[in-house]
């Protein structure tokens, strides 16, 4: 089957979106599911068993959420890339109005809520969990209250700005380095 250029065109723009709704939803999906998960432990952690197994439970749940980290981070990594390739394809092929990131509501336009990246607040949900795990953890074998807040709380922001800082350069690069070379073939 041929296609002629237009379809082409639209066709492969299509593919990006499809792509890029894949990774929301592979994002959200996880994360419904983890909290669940998440919630359901972490609430018969606390009643019923031994601090031994409170334990090793915390244990398991801090390095669950950091697992849960890792691969939002990655799905974080694709969501980026489709969403700018797309980005770049409508500019270059002059697609109108398709492109519903730049369509915002006025209310979004006033809010600084609107402002911060789905991405940056995936990461900050496993940081806190991971935080709350270690703080927790860190209660379980009987370490002072005022040391099992600060130090889940200081790694908690570490990990939040390492993350969203490793988003913000990837997509600096796929702009500065990517798109440049999409140019030169």
């Amino acid at each position: 089957m041929i296609m002629n250029g237009s379809d082409h065109t639209s066709k492969v723009y299509e593919q990006y979106w499809l792509h890029l709704r894949h990774q929301e939803l592979q994002r959200i999906h996880f994360t419904s599911a983890f909290a669940l998960i998440f919630g359901v432990v972490l609430t018969f952690t606390i009643d019923g068993t031994t601090s031994t197994q409170k334990q090793a439970i915390l244990l398991f749940l801090a390095f669950l959420s950091i697992v849960g980290l890792m691969l939002v981070q990655r799905w974080n990594f694709s969501y980026i890339h489709y969403r700018e390739m797309a980005n770049k394809i409508q500019e270059d092929w002059k697609i109108q109005d398709l492109n519903i990131w730049n369509r915002e509501p006025e209310i979004a336009k006033k809010s600084i809520i609107f402002k911060v990246p789905a991405s940056s607040v995936y990461i900050s949900f496993y940081a806190f969990c991971f935080g709350l795990c270690v703080g927790l953890f860190m209660l379980a074998i009987e370490i002072p209250l005022i040391y099992s807040i600060i130090l889940p709380s200081f790694i908690a922001i570490l990990l939040i700005l390492f993350f969203t800082k490793m988003a913000f350069e990837y997509r600096h690069e796929i702009r500065e380095i990517i798109y440049p070379k999409l140019h030169e073939k």
